[in-house]
């Protein structure tokens, strides 16, 4: 039969029961006890704040008046006294002409003097800035013109000396046409001297070939090959470099 067991007292119940009857018939015995009282809280008394007593304002006295002060007497400034002004210096006229004066035909030849210095300097500047031409390129000059008929109305110009791809000298110079026809199948060869130094090697020889050139107009020319070089750095500026020039004769 299956009980369960109780766990106030520890006897073993019957199923039917859903309470233990021996707990219940002891706290029928009992007599009841009634809870003691439970004291409350009183908070204690607080203190008033009684607030100190504040002093009364008393104005302060009077300040005694300054002591009175005598103005003190102020200096007499004394007025600067009037100057004289200086002596002035009088000319008179006529004094002075006793003096020596440059004559007047002196005077005129003086500066018919300076006149022709003048000139004399202007002259002699002109002459210096042109340039001069030696007997060989003069020469060089007549050749070329007899030879070849384009060579009156052809200038070669504008060289310049360059290292292009792969560290390969060449030469760079402009073909300008005066001449009112077209210009076509132009050789010839040229050299660049360096100016100021016959005795040297020239910087470079080349022979050019120009296949037409406009009326009135102008073509670069671009060279690579050469019949003789410097080296690149050997090279001079293009300030000094003079060219001559021959053409082929036309036939």
């Amino acid at each position: 039969m299956f009980t369960w067991i109780c766990p106030k007292c520890g006897r073993e119940v019957g199923p039917s029961y859903s309470e233990c009857p021996f707990c219940a018939e002891l706290a029928a015995t009992k007599p009841s006890v009634a809870a003691p009282p439970v004291p409350q809280y009183v908070p204690p008394p607080q203190p008033q704040y009684v607030p100190p007593p504040q002093p009364q304002y008393q104005p302060p006295p009077p300040a005694a008046p300054p002591p009175q002060q005598w103005a003190q007497p102020q200096p007499v400034q004394q007025q600067p006294l009037p100057q004289e002004p200086p002596p002035q210096q009088v000319y008179y006229v006529g004094v002075d002409d006793n003096k020596s004066r440059i004559p007047g035909w002196l005077a005129a030849v003086l500066a018919c003097a300076a006149v022709a210095l003048v000139v004399w300097g202007f002259i002699a500047y002109s002459r210096n800035g042109r340039t001069t031409v030696s007997p060989s390129a003069k020469a060089a000059a007549i050749q070329k013109a007899a030879g070849n008929p384009y060579a009156k109305f052809l200038e070669l110009s504008g060289f310049r000396i360059t290292e292009a791809a792969g560290k390969k000298l060449q030469v760079q110079f402009l073909a300008v046409n005066h001449g009112a026809a077209d210009m076509a199948d132009i050789e010839g060869v040229i050299t660049l001297k360096v100016k100021g130094s016959d005795s040297d090697a020239p910087a470079c020889t080349f022979k050019f070939a120009i296949s037409s050139v406009p009326a009135f107009g102008a073509k670069e020319v671009i060279v690579n090959s050469f019949i003789q070089k410097r080296k690149f750095f050997e090279m001079p500026d293009w300030l000094f470099l003079e060219p001559v020039i021959e053409f082929s004769s036309s036939e």
